[in-house]
């Protein structure tokens, strides 16, 4: 008989770009804790999705060990692929386990169709404003909506350019973020909401919040997380790159290097403005006057016309 799952789950909920993976890489600082980011990479449905679309099937590895992680071991993820697991919580059991050390899992799979709400756990809101979203997203998925180029200057002239195309694009975003969040506000009603904007720019107040709410007798401070070890399976890069310098010794040579050095940090915890670098004024101003984004900022409570969100925004709702 298996021994029993004594293993508590945290559940990050959120969109895309909306600073889950280095919520998650703070949270990895605390004793007992343990951040494996998108955990529904191992799930068997989205195997099975990946090998319809692209004919490729594999299970990701630890992205900082690879094949010798001693907790994303062979065995285990043996054990999860032989026993077809398409539930979060098989792939939880499995992992606590092989690994009865780990107090606490945090997942990062955000997508909400996948966790177990009846299960016990503590679940995070992790969301940015509007307008950053935005941002991230289309420079993200760029070659998607039909971007030629990479770099930030000749993105924001080909915006500029064919800025009615790009603000139906907005648009139709907006929407899929309001209905995304929606859908977490009105069925996760035992939550806390990390904007992670506003945590930055609070001189880190909103992580004393957080540590509050999970019951952390330490204060969460995000200064330093490259330090501690990590083993994710995919998610942002920018934090692994970081923890692969500071574990390793050296320069990682990646492409964003020269932007994020550029980007607003505190330590290891930063704040890229992109949308100041994508949108020229003409462009935000049409951006701010879609009615799409008014009722995504009202949904999530930010100011449609700042960037930096409201001192308020930072919500914990009652266990």
């Amino acid at each position: 008989m298996n021994p029993p799952v004594t293993m508590r789950v945290v559940r990050i909920f959120g969109a895309a770009y909306s600073g889950s993976t280095a919520l998650g890489y703070v949270l990895n600082t605390n004793d007992g804790y343990f951040f494996g980011s998108e955990t529904y990479r191992l799930l068997q449905q989205f195997q099975d999705r990946r090998k319809r679309l692209t004919g490729d099937y594999k299970y990701p590895v630890c992205d900082m060990c690879g094949h010798g992680c001693p907790h994303w071991t062979p065995a285990l993820l043996r054990e999860i692929r032989a026993r077809r697991a398409d539930s979060l919580e098989l792939v939880y059991a499995a992992f606590s386990r092989h690994n009865p050390a780990v107090e606490v899992y945090v997942d990062g799979t955000k997508l909400l169709r996948f966790y177990d709400l009846v299960s016990p756990g503590k679940n995070l809101v992790s969301v940015k404003h509007p307008l950053r979203m935005l941002a991230s997203s289309a420079y993200n998925d760029g070659p998607k909506i039909g971007f030629a180029t990479r770099t930030f200057e000749a993105m924001r002239l080909e915006i500029s350019r064919d800025r009615q195309e790009f603000l139906i694009y907005a648009a139709k975003y907006f929407n899929k973020l309001i209905r995304t969040y929606d859908q977490i506000l009105t069925q996760v009603p035992d939550r806390h909401v990390c904007r992670v904007d506003a945590m930055h720019e609070n001189d880190m107040e909103g992580f004393q919040t957080l540590s509050g709410y999970l019951g952390l007798a330490a204060k969460l401070d995000p200064r330093d997380f490259s330090r501690f070890p990590v083993h994710t399976l995919g998610g942002n890069r920018a934090p692994l790159w970081m923890a692969q310098e500071r574990q390793q010794g050296k320069t990682v040579d990646h492409p964003r290097r020269k932007y994020y050095e550029s980007a607003q940090s505190i330590g290891d915890w930063s704040l890229d403005d992109k949308h100041a670098l994508l949108f020229d004024p003409d462009t935000r101003r049409d951006i701010l006057g879609l009615a799409a984004y008014r009722t995504a900022c009202a949904l999530l409570e930010y100011d449609p016309d700042e960037t930096r969100p409201r001192e308020a925004a930072i919500v914990t709702q009652p266990v």
